[in-house]
């Protein structure tokens, strides 16, 4: 590609002449010495819509004059207007437009005209030949355009927040009483089978010697009926939350004990307690709630302008502020429906296993997602554009001394 561009905007620098410099015949040779295919003009370099075909003096501010020499040619010191388009808008609702007249479509007043220009990328919008005096004092940076794949590295900030659905209970099967509650409180962590209270229940001391009487009779007498019996005296005892060695040693004892410990079928850390000594609680209360942080979310705020970039299934780097150089890489499996009004974001998130503990709910991360683009794009340094606000800007250089925006 021959094109290329101009770091920076080309400015013309005038000089403006001291009224009282002499002009020598030598100077009046080089001022009257002219390119067939340039025009000239004096200006005065304070107030440069004066336009003098003589040389002399402001007529505003009695300054000297200064010649200026412009290229006739096509590539000459001019400004191109845009393709002008005429449009349509309501009355009372500038915004809304049309590119046909008729009524406007929110209050039915007859739409008025209005004249917009069209931009179109990559039209030429000025065009600057530089004269040989010019040059000495220019210097520009040059760089080719070039063509590459391009990657977009977008930066996100995010959360640790609990999985909703793993959040567990430690419920009582059975009505009873509390007796001893274990050393447990908010923030604590139970494993499964540990130990959680003591409960006096007669309901489940009685189901504990029909055990013992069912195991005992089918001892005795291996018939089906006191199999059955036995099986279903069993069954009725994991289903009130017993262990299976529990009541077994109750048989080898001989006995079933008053006061009965109830063990943990869960993982997780104690969010909230509800079981206290000589509380009495019916089946199904729950005497703790659980969260398993086994598993955890990650939440980050993905901007507006990124949104259409990131893709469910994506990989993710994260790293945490409380765990140094550690690195976690996962992928995107939820991508909120709709945008925060304020904030101008949307939700994005990723499960991250957390066997150890070492992530906690609230943790802070810092987290960014790296994009590729299929096919490649033209590319320029970033300093060669000119962001005027409603546009960007980029100066092709077409020969040594021709320019064009």
């Amino acid at each position: 590609m021959n094109k290329v561009l101009y770091s920076f905007i080309i400015i013309f620098t005038l000089f403006g002449c001291s009224p009282n410099m002499p002009i020598t015949k030598d100077s009046h040779k080089e001022h009257e010495h002219k390119d067939s295919n340039t025009e000239s003009y004096y200006t005065c370099s304070m107030h440069p819509q004066i336009h003098e075909e003589h040389p002399g003096k402001c007529p505003i501010c009695h300054m000297g004059l200064t010649k200026v020499s412009v290229d006739s040619n096509p590539g000459a010191v001019t400004l191109q207007k845009e393709n002008e388009q005429i449009t349509w808008q309501c009355k009372n609702f500038p915004d809304v437009t049309s590119e046909v007249p008729g009524p406007c479509p929110i209050d039915g007043v007859a739409m008025v005209e209005m004249n917009v220009l069209k931009t179109k990328t990559e039209k030429v919008i000025a065009k600057v030949m530089l004269r040989k005096s010019q040059l000495t004092h220019f210097h520009p940076a040059v760089v080719p355009v070039s063509s590459i794949l391009m990657e977009k590295e977008v930066r996100l900030l995010g959360s640790v927040t609990q999985v909703e659905d793993n959040i567990r209970n430690v419920s009582i099967r059975v009505d009873g009483r509390i007796e001893k509650v274990f050393n447990l409180s908010v923030g604590s962590f139970i494993k499964q089978g540990d130990p959680v209270v003591t409960i006096y229940s007669p309901k489940l001391i009685t189901a504990g010697e029909e055990f013992i009487l069912a195991n005992r009779n089918f001892k005795n007498i291996k018939s089906a009926d006191n199999k059955e019996m036995l099986l279903q005296s069993r069954q009725r005892l994991i289903n009130l939350g017993v262990l299976e060695p529990q009541f077994q040693s109750w048989y080898s004892q001989g006995h079933v004990p008053k006061i009965i410990t109830i063990y943990s079928v869960v993982t997780g850390i104690v969010e909230k307690r509800h079981a206290f000594k000589g509380k009495y609680f019916k089946e199904g209360q729950d005497l703790f709630n659980l969260i398993d942080l086994s598993h955890l979310w990650v939440e980050m705020d993905l901007y507006e302008s990124d949104s259409t970039l990131v893709r469910l299934g994506q990989k993710v780097e994260m790293n945490f502020i409380a765990l140094h150089g550690k690195y976690f890489v996962e992928t995107i499996d939820f991508i909120a429906p709709t945008l925060n009004i304020q904030s101008r974001t949307i939700k994005i998130r990723t499960t991250i296993a957390n066997p150890n503990g070492l992530l906690r709910p609230g943790m802070t991360a810092d987290a960014k997602v790296k994009i590729k683009f299929n096919d490649e794009k033209i590319v320029v340094p970033s300093n060669a554009v000119i962001d005027t606000g409603k546009r960007k800007v980029v100066w092709v250089k077409k020969n040594s001394n021709y320019y064009q925006a």
